[in-house]
């Protein structure tokens, strides 16, 4: 197997950095057509880099490492691919790893032509829905044809293997992460968070067209909101007004969710989250959990929201209407109701927001903690069944061969510089 490999945080598509990956051939029958292949890509892709395995090292140890960091595996299929047991080893790093998978075959039966039914029916039953999910391209060796197969092959590396859609409309779609029980994608947040955002002007990935504009709107409330309270600053008399520090802090406020909202919502839609969702997180017991704990906490902020907008509303709205403005029969008069019938209305979606960001954080904060999970899942499968707290409990030792805890080095280091990016992008929170 073959694979052109860079650095996993490489684009794919920058010129000078792509990363790309053949993979899977059976090497008797296929290197000099494989050598001819890449240096047909390598002309369309200044500066790509690729991983030969017969150029590498060709332990298992470097086999996975090559497979695990290429953004795309191309599978040369030849006679007897399928046969071999390192052929198959690849493809499942392959999948594993979540790679963007191109098959491409042998049309020549004196370098090795496969028969294709046969092909399929020797490959293990793990691996033969590669050939039903994925465009078969054929190789030809003639000039003028080997440029339609190379400009197929372009067509599929073309793609981030990682977001097949673009960012905007990737975001369309609610957050998901692995895979379910079932098989079904998980979503991120439960219905009932979901339900709470919308009322107050959170728009979640995957949210609709009313939804995106009620949370513009709710942004231009709050920004309104925190202009409308600086004015209290120029209006020392009169109930309404506490002191200068009080009043500071209430603007200061609601230009800070307004920031905070802007900074995690972006984050949701960011790379680096969709890239921890899609090929770091495998563990559908914590994602049952992670959605119990967001539908709690979602019933306690809630809560929450209602308790302290009353204790607003009982604490502030007797300023405003106090009859100090509402019998002054000047410009007072103004001044109470539109401080009143806004605070009426902003104290829920404040708190709203605010609580809605905090829920944001801890969700994030857990999907990390399952990605550093998946990785120890795959050590061993006792982990995975048992759960790692509930084996460290035990005490007892666990048989880790060399190549696992090397697939769980090269894992958790991902998810670790994931995890920093994150982090460096919520820290202004």
């Amino acid at each position: 197997m073959e694979s052109f490999i860079g650095h996993p945080s490489v684009g794919l598509l920058s010129p000078s950095d792509r990363c790309t990956g053949t993979g899977g051939h059976k090497q008797s029958n296929a290197q000099d057509a494989v050598q001819n292949l890449r240096l047909a890509l390598s002309e369309h892709f200044l500066g790509a880099s690729f991983w030969l395995d017969i150029e590498q090292d060709p332990t298992v140890r470097g086999m996975c490492y090559g497979v695990s960091h290429s953004r795309n595996v191309l599978i040369f299929l030849t006679e007897g691919i399928t046969d071999s047991k390192f052929c198959r080893m690849e493809m499942r790093w392959a999948l594993e790893a979540n790679r963007n998978l191109i098959l491409v075959k042998e049309t020549d039966d004196r370098h090795g032509k496969p028969n294709m039914e046969t092909l399929i029916e020797r490959c293990p039953d793990d691996l033969k829905h590669i050939f039903s999910e994925n465009v078969i391209i054929p190789w030809f060796r003639d000039p003028e044809f080997r440029a339609v197969s190379v400009e197929k092959i372009l067509q599929r590396i073309a793609v981030d293997p990682r977001r097949t859609e673009s960012t905007g409309r990737r975001s369309a779609k609610p957050l998901v992460y692995g895979k379910g029980g079932e098989g079904e994608d998980a979503e991120v947040f439960d219905r009932s968070f979901v339900i709470y955002s919308v009322m107050f002007g959170v728009v979640l990935p995957g949210a609709g067209s009313n939804t995106r504009r009620w949370a513009a709107a709710v942004r231009i409330i709050i920004f309104t909101c925190g202009v409308l309270c600086t004015t209290r600053l120029f209006t020392p008399e009169g109930p309404g007004f506490l002191d200068y520090a009080t009043i500071i802090q209430a603007v200061t406020a609601h230009f800070m969710v307004f920031f905070q909202l802007h900074v995690m919502l972006d984050l949701l839609r960011s790379v680096e989250v969709q890239d921890l969702l899609e090929n770091h997180i495998d563990c559908p017991k914590e994602g049952k959990k992670l959605k119990f704990k967001t539908k709690v906490l979602t019933a306690i902020v809630l809560l929450l929201t209602a308790v302290l907008s009353c204790w607003g509303w009982v604490g502030y709205l007797p300023g405003f209407w106090h009859p100090y403005y509402m019998a002054s029969g000047n410009i007072f008069i103004a001044y109470g109701i539109a401080h009143g019938l806004a605070f009426l209305l902003i104290l829920p979606i404040f708190f709203g927001s605010y609580f809605a960001i905090l829920t944001i954080m801890f969700t994030l904060q857990e999907l990390c903690n399952m990605a550093f999970l998946t990785a120890y899942n795959e050590l061993n499968l006792v982990l995975e069944e048992e759960g790692l707290e509930a084996v460290a409990l035990k005490g007892e030792g666990i048989n880790v061969s060399e190549m696992d805890l090397y697939c769980f080095q090269v894992k958790y280091a991902k998810s670790w510089d994931l995890y920093k990016k994150i982090l460096g992008q919520a820290l202004p929170c």
